[in-house]
């Protein structure tokens, strides 16, 4: 596949992919949405690739969807897709929207390299890791729109930092940064969302978590099994 709206690089059994719509900070669209389901799955049926980064270009890693893309296609009479209720069976909702990262079999590490909303925010939280910023910021941001939690955000923030701290990024939609200081690490709740934070200067890249995480790439069997 071409990719227009983002970079699928591998090295050393390492695939890096890289949101690349760096003057809209990354903004999710309908094009960036099919390329990285594509990618990911493209990865998973590749057996050099032992191992999933996702980042963003310039900036931001993602800030949510691109409006603009979505005005465009409402205008242009592109028809949306219907919206089914959840699958009846275990299987169907593995196949929605974001969902369907849970099926992939190689580990995810998400680098957050700078502001992080929306949907951005939801495909950090089906990652298996996250490492962001120091300075870096995120928000559910979906409140702030009037919006529900939308692509399983709601079930996977919970299952990460328990049922009250969810509600609390969820309906106040705040902006949460490490800087912010001692209220969010006595709470515990900073770094569960976030496995580890990086100082600034220091660029976020591939070769950091995974120097962490090096049987993962010696070890492709047992890595699968254990994801």
């Amino acid at each position: 596949m071409d990719y227009q709206e983002l970079i699928y690089s591998v090295s050393n059994h390492v695939l890096t992919i890289t949101f690349n719509k760096p003057d809209k900070l990354n903004a999710f669209g309908p094009q960036i949405e099919r390329e990285f389901r594509e990618a990911l799955q493209r990865a998973d049926a590749d057996p050099d690739v032992r191992a999933i980064v996702i980042t963003g270009a310039g900036r931001a890693f993602c800030v949510g969807a691109d409006m603009g893309a979505l005005t465009n296609a409402s205008e242009s009479g592109v028809p949306g897709k219907k919206v089914e209720p959840a699958g009846k069976t275990i299987e169907a909702n593995y196949e929605r929207r974001l969902t369907y990262m849970l099926r992939i079999s190689k580990p995810m590490i998400c680098a957050i390299n700078g502001p992080v909303a929306g949907i951005g925010f939801s495909i950090t939280l089906f990652c298996d890791f996250r490492f962001m910023l120091d300075s870096a910021n995120m928000s559910t941001s979906f409140a702030r729109r009037g919006l529900i939690a939308e692509h399983g955000t709601s079930w996977m923030l919970q299952q990460l930092i328990g049922p009250m701290n969810a509600l609390d990024l969820l309906m106040t939609a705040r902006k949460t940064r490490s800087a912010l200081g001692a209220f969010l690490f006595t709470r515990g709740l900073w770094l569960i969302v976030v496995e580890w934070l990086v100082e600034d200067g220091d660029p976020v890249s591939p070769g950091q978590p995974l120097l962490r995480l090096h049987p993962i790439v010696e070890s492709a069997d047992a890595t699968e099994v254990t994801r």
